[in-house]
């Protein structure tokens, strides 16, 4: 009995190692939705000051239009909203040595990915992250971030494999009634916008006839993300900048499911609260592009919630100052 379970670890050891070396090897398409961290990295960078940085996952890099606020107050914006699977662990330590003083941080953790799944990253995205950031602090990874790196490295590699089988991914083409929409690189501005989606219609599709039944998700929020989260906006403070909570852009369906005012409530238990209610980034279902109900917003979506995070940063007595002096 002892041979056969040392054999069978035997075996998992060596499907493993070829799964890592797959990953090493298997080539990253540059147009690959997760090759724009390498951008975004640039962008914090280089982007000269006074800044405006919103950090998040897909609901930013999808939701707003960075120059309609710049426009509007006066900043340099920068969107750093990439993907939720990454998780605000890894990006929060990493954009930490590029903050300078005067900054304004608009931190929007995921409900999902951040507070409630620990923000560690899922496994579905780390790997994709490592390869396409080309093992990006690979170092610095936590024991729970390593574990939903293994956890996805097979998917992964059989992901590769198959792609190798497929033709080049082009380019959405909304000129095309049944073209479907494309998750590329390519489709962000030099601000950090995912815009190539912008150009979809709007979702047209009747509201219910009757009320549709949204299931709320009762799981447990993740407090040690919270005293992470309260940890890290020490250090950002440390170094000058100013730092604000942003309730997660949200459609109906998404607010009604992961319920934010419960996690406020628990945040508040470690001295953090929301820049302002939820519900003030709360919208209605229709601005969505995906299905009813989804949070990534079309053209209309993108530039009411725009303009919504436009009048409640200069509702900020904090940062008027910035504001004016940008003019």
């Amino acid at each position: 009995m002892k041979k056969f379970f040392l054999n069978i670890i035997a075996v998992s050891v060596l499907v493993m190692l070829v799964f890592f070396l797959l990953l090493i090897c298997l080539p990253m398409d540059k147009e690959d939705f997760l090759y724009e961290y390498n951008k975004k990295v640039e962008l914090i960078k280089d982007t000269p000051s006074p800044r405006l940085i919103l950090m998040g996952a897909s609901t930013l890099a999808f939701g707003i239009d960075s120059k309609q606020i710049s426009d509007s107050l006066g900043i340099n914006v920068i969107n750093m909203g990439l993907h939720a699977g990454i998780g605000a662990r890894y990006y929060l330590d990493d954009y930490l040595q590029f903050i300078r003083k005067d900054d304004i941080v608009l931190i929007s953790p995921s409900y999902y990915a951040d507070f409630l799944h620990s923000g560690n990253g899922l496994q579905e995205t780390m790997p994709d992250l490592m390869v396409a950031t080309n093992w990006r602090n690979v170092g610095k990874l936590n024991y729970e971030q390593i574990w939903q790196l293994i956890k996805g490295t097979p998917f992964y590699c059989l992901r590769c494999l198959m792609k190798l089988r497929r033709p080049p991914e082009k380019k959405f083409d909304p000129s095309q009634e049944y073209t479907e929409f494309r998750y590329l690189a390519s489709g962000f501005n030099e601000y950090g916008d995912e815009m190539s989606h912008w150009v979809i219609p709007p979702y047209r599709v009747n509201p219910p006839k009757e009320p549709k039944e949204v299931v709320k998700n009762d799981e447990k929020v993740d407090e040690s993300f919270i005293v992470y989260l309260k940890k890290s906006i020490e250090c950002y403070r440390n170094k000058g900048a100013i730092v604000l909570i942003m309730p997660e852009l949200s459609s109906h369906d998404n607010y009604v499911e992961y319920d934010p005012i419960r996690i406020e409530q628990l945040m508040k238990k470690y001295g953090l609260c929301f820049f302002t209610s939820p519900k003030n980034l709360e919208f209605h279902d229709s601005c969505s592009y995906i299905k009813w109900g989804a949070s990534h917003f079309n053209r209309e979506g993108v530039t009411q919630a725009s303009d919504r995070i436009v009048a409640l940063l200069q509702s900020q007595k904090s940062l008027k100052r910035i504001f004016k002096s940008s003019k």
